[in-house]
């Protein structure tokens, strides 16, 4: 179950969450104008995680678990030692691990699309690295991204929960700022549109 959990995420994120988007918006009814807002709030809001996501990464610079299990000889801690045979599930990606890109979207995404609906309620499948996993909520997903990263081998936890936690701040801050009128019609009423 844990390597299934692992391959199911070492596929690439985005086209992943946004299937998962697309059934969403056909499952809840959304007219079209509802899902021109819908996927422009979700996907301003996957972008923009990753955007401060990268701009975090290079500012901690924090190596990965092989790196580190590689060369624990040189960590300055007596009580760790190397293991140079270490390998993970996945392909290790050539940029550093803090914090997690497929955390930052992911969080981003589901943040962005429970503040859409006021709700946290959404059944919708996710299917990636020959496995699908069915949720029946938005932030469900995001413990198991968390997980799946470090089974996958290619993240510490901090980093992935940091990733989370960007995600969801960015989807706050598009939410409050750029994405608060719902129905058509909601922002003329209230002088904004």
């Amino acid at each position: 179950a844990q390597t299934m959990l692992a391959y199911w995420s070492a596929s690439h994120p985005v086209p992943m969450v946004y299937a998962a988007m697309r059934q969403v918006a056909a499952s809840k009814g959304l007219t079209i104008t509802e899902q021109a807002r819908f996927h422009a709030m979700t996907s301003m809001t996957g972008a923009d995680s990753l955007i401060n996501c990268w701009a975090e990464k290079a500012h901690w610079n924090f190596w990965r678990p092989t790196t580190a299990i590689h060369l624990a000889d040189t960590d300055g801690n007596p009580a760790t030692d190397a293991d140079t045979g270490w390998a993970s599930l996945g392909a290790v990606p050539p940029y550093p691990d803090e914090p997690s890109g497929a955390n930052c979207v992911y969080s981003g995404v589901m943040n962005s699309a429970k503040a859409f609906f006021g709700s946290d309620q959404a059944d919708f499948s996710i299917t990636g690295g020959g496995s699908t996993r069915s949720y029946t909520s938005f932030s469900a997903v995001i413990p198991d991204v968390i997980e799946a990263r470090i089974l996958l081998g290619i993240h510490f936890r901090r980093p992935d929960v940091n990733g989370a936690a960007l995600g969801e701040k960015v989807a706050e801050f598009v939410d409050a700022n750029f994405f608060n009128c719902r129905a058509p019609g909601q922002c003329k009423q209230e002088g904004r549109e």
